[in-house]
């Protein structure tokens, strides 16, 4: 009952000093605001199952790879196989992935995102049809009829929401499927418009070579995932010594269904950046002590004089403290309702990514509004406890005795040391965000080397069944000639992944190296393209020749290397003539000869890359076909004049086939960027709001001391001191704290970007330019913060002065 007497009484006393309440509220608020949109961001991506019953016993498996030093691996079909045959904590093991569906036979055809599953991976999620039924291990068996489980939105959207859709036929992929369910609504695990079985022959398969999954497992009940893990490392361990060419260095994961989603490599990274963004609410904390220390000086003698008259030191320190739950509950609602607002952008903003989870939803449940309160309470009581026990235990004899309101509190010299540390975490943290920032811009503006603007692209995936190798050279080659006639197209040519796009990351060997094991193998970017590919592109040829028409299956295997690649690996000498060979442990992998080298265009989109061009390697689509590529056409006018075109030409080739992703290339890269220009985004308010907590810290602090300092300069003016002299003694106040806060920031920082960059696989994260960027910005805010205090130290009239101090 006392305490709360102390809470209402703290309630009167700030009331009675609204500028000092809404300013202390309003610091943490905004503290508080980025922690609870950054935690409510990495709480629902890393922590929210998706609807399947009974989601804490559903586990994800994935590998590690230790060689390469690599997450969020796939589990191989023989893996998958010889685990699901030995292992005794799991009810069973289910896997799946999401790829290319084309759905045709029934309309025109579209791609879809088409969830390719095992027979066991039903039984393990539990989930059931709206109607008809679901997928059963029978159905994954080599030699059954093929069939397909719709989603909600696609019976919708393509079938009208027909009931009789169960029994229709329908052709996936070029094989003709029976529908034998339709899924619920929010049925959306994994992210995909269908579903089908995977119907694989492992005895027909070399190890390696079969499809790759993700697992998805049921623990048995009482089994930890402790447990479980270690058996399957047991289990892996031994198949790694069985079969050392496959297995080897490859380790399992396994997670709570919703982290395992993620990959470790990202929850690194959010889990940094929720790190980064604590900082905020830090540098908040630090002012909200320091003006309660400051409001603390101003009430010293009241403390003495309470403490003369026989109130104890933790009476008086629970009552000052009572003002510091008041100002954390206001801060709370404040922080919360500001944190719903972030999350409602992240959620819009989220919408333009693609395969986004249909059960994420970025909104204040419970969870958050709890942390969120509990988080304001304990961040003013830890910014109110030092203020609290520095002032309840001052001598009152010598306050009662000076007079003075600031006897033994050495006040000044402690805020100053506070807004030390403040401009310490500022730079810290505004180098994060100047990090994530330049990823952000990097994603859709990084230099290709070629002007990628005049380009229409459309991305064509040729089913396996209806087309082995030898009909994709025929599509490939049919297609690129009708592409060249298209009215409006100036070039066309054909690649696996166009500039920008992302880089198929491979292993490769020269002849003449020695390698120990694979883990000796380099890696490099491989492109696939068709004759013409740098002609369309206007990219330079330095040496050698481009490929030609007669570069097919039956003729010597060559390659074309660019300018990275040549120096790389053979620094000094000329590579042609040279001899590569990529995915050198494949037994079908050839030694290619290189008979050109071409100038470098940057493949790769991703926004942390080291290299400004990723050296890699050409191989002509008509030696070494792939499934999916993309037609790319050069045009002088608008490029989306060709989209009905580009539709057109792959219809008359084959009607079964879709175009899907028809964009330019700059487009491509901002639907690519959008997640990382989403955090870039929400840096940049968090940014923006360490700078004002920055500078309201030192404004603070100068206020403060040309307060105390008044009758100094008062006098020091009516002896006729200059400005100029009293801006100087005034601007060293400030200048000595900013000089240290931001060297300790540039000792610091470098820690935070080294976690940041180990979460992205940077290797290199120390940007000057982003450090001098933030030196500049700070200096700018405090010297702004600075000009207020300056001011009304010069606007001091000695009289005035003098009279009341």
């Amino acid at each position: 009952m006392q305490f709360i007497q102390d809470l209402r009484i703290a309630a009167r006393s700030l009331l009675r000093t609204p500028g000092f309440t809404a300013l202390t509220t309003i610091v943490l608020s905004l503290g508080l605001a980025v922690v609870v949109t950054m935690y409510g961001v990495v709480h629902t991506v890393a922590y929210v199952p998706p609807p399947v019953p009974e989601p804490r016993s559903l586990v994800g498996i994935q590998l590690l790879d230790r060689v390469h030093n690599a997450d969020d691996v796939f589990v191989g079909s023989h893996m998958l196989e010889d685990w699901r045959a030995t292992q005794t904590k799991f009810e069973d093991l289910g896997g799946q992935y999401v790829g290319t569906a084309i759905v045709s036979g029934d309309g025109m055809p579209a791609r879809y995102d088409g969830g390719f599953v095992t027979g066991a991976f039903f039984g393990q999620t539990r989930l059931k049809p709206m109607f008809g039924r679901v997928i059963e291990p029978r159905d994954a068996i080599v030699g059954a009829q093929p069939v397909v489980v719709l989603s909600y939105d696609l019976w919708r959207t393509r079938y009208n929401l027909d009931p009789r859709v169960i029994g229709r036929t329908l052709k996936v992929n070029g094989e003709t499927a029976t529908v034998i369910g339709v899924m619920p609504s929010k049925i959306e695990y994994p992210v995909a418009d269908l579903w089908v079985p995977v119907r694989e022959k492992l005895s027909e398969l070399a190890r390696g070579k079969a499809d790759d999954f993700r697992v998805v497992a049921r623990l048995k009940p009482g089994v930890s995932i402790d447990e479980a893990q270690a058996e399957l490392t047991t289990i892996a361990a031994r198949l790694a010594k069985q079969h050392p060419d496959t297995d080897a260095g490859l380790e399992p994961d396994v997670e709570p269904i919703a982290r395992s989603e993620l990959g470790q490599n990202d929850m690194q990274l959010f889990q940094t950046l929720l790190a980064s963004v604590f900082l905020v609410l830090v540098i908040a904390c630090v002012n909200v002590s320091g003006l309660m220390l400051v409001r603390a000086t101003g009430r010293t003698q009241e403390a003495g004089v309470r403490r003369a008259v026989g109130a104890g030191r933790g009476r008086l320190a629970l009552q000052m403290l009572a003002e510091s739950l008041v100002i954390g509950a206001l801060a709370s609602l404040l922080g919360l309702t500001l944190g719903a607002v972030g999350l409602e952008i992240i959620g819009r903003s989220i919408t333009q990514l693609e395969s986004v989870p249909g059960w994420w939803n970025f909104a204040v449940d419970g969870r958050i509004a709890l942390f969120a309160i509990a988080l304001g309470i304990l961040s003013t009581v830890a910014a109110g406890l030092f203020p609290a026990l520095r002032v309840s235990g001052v001598d009152f004899n010598g306050i009662l005795r000076e007079g003075t309101r600031d006897t033994g509190l050495s006040t000044g010299r402690i805020i100053r040391g506070l807004v030390v540390v403040e401009i310490a975490l500022s730079c810290v943290l505004l180098t994060s965000a100047g990090i994530m920032v330049k990823g952000a811009i990097t994603a859709t503006h990084k230099d290709l080397g070629v002007d990628v603007r005049p380009f229409m692209t459309g991305r064509i995936g040729l089913p396996e069944v209806p087309y082995p190798h030898d009909k994709q050279r025929q599509f490939i080659a049919e297609l690129q000639s009708r592409a060249s006639a298209i009215p409006g197209a100036s070039a066309a040519t054909i690649v696996n992944t166009p500039p920008g796009y992302g880089a198929y990351r491979k292993l490769y060997a020269l002849r003449g190296r020695t390698y120990a094991s694979q883990s000796d193998y380099p890696f490099t970017s491989q492109v696939n393209v068709t004759s013409g590919f740098f002609a369309a592109m206007r990219g330079r040829l330095i040496a050698g020749r481009d490929f030609s028409a007669t570069d097919k299956e039956d003729t010597l295997p060559v390659a074309l290397v660019n300018e990275s690649f040549a120096r790389r690996a053979w620094p000094g000498k000329s590579a042609l003539g040279q001899q590569v060979r990529m995915n050198p442990a494949a037994p079908d992998s050839k030694w290619r000869t290189v008979v050109g080298v071409v100038g470098d265009i940057n493949h790769d989109n991703d926004p942390f890359g080291t290299e400004v061009m990723l050296p890699a390697v050409y191989v002509p689509f008509l030696q070494e076909p792939d499934r999916f590529f993309s037609l790319v056409l050069r045009t002088d006018g608008d490029p989306h004049v060709l989209s009905g075109a580009i539709r057109e030409t792959v219809r008359q080739i084959d009607p079964d086939l879709a175009v899907y992703w028809l964009r330019t290339i700059p487009e491509t890269r901002a639907i690519k960027g959008g997640g990382i220009r989403i955090l870039g985004g929400m840096f940049v308010a968090f940014g923006l709001v360490t700078i004002a907590l920055a500078a309201a810290g030192i404004y603070g602090v100068l206020s403060y001391s040309v307060a105390q300092s008044a009758r100094e300069i008062a006098i020091r003016r009516a002896l006729g001191a200059p400005d100029g002299g009293i801006i100087s003694a005034v601007a060293r106040r400030s200048g000595w704290q900013l000089g240290l806060g931001l060297g300790l920031g540039v000792l610091l920082a470098p820690a935070m970007t080294y976690m940041i960059g180990e979460a992205v696989g940077a290797t290199n994260f120390q940007d000057p330019i982003i450090y001098s960027i933030v030196l500049l910005t700070l200096t700018t805010a405090i010297a702004v913060a600075t000009a207020v205090p300056l001011r009304r130290a010069l606007a001091l009239q000695p009289g005035a002065a003098l009279r009341h101090t």
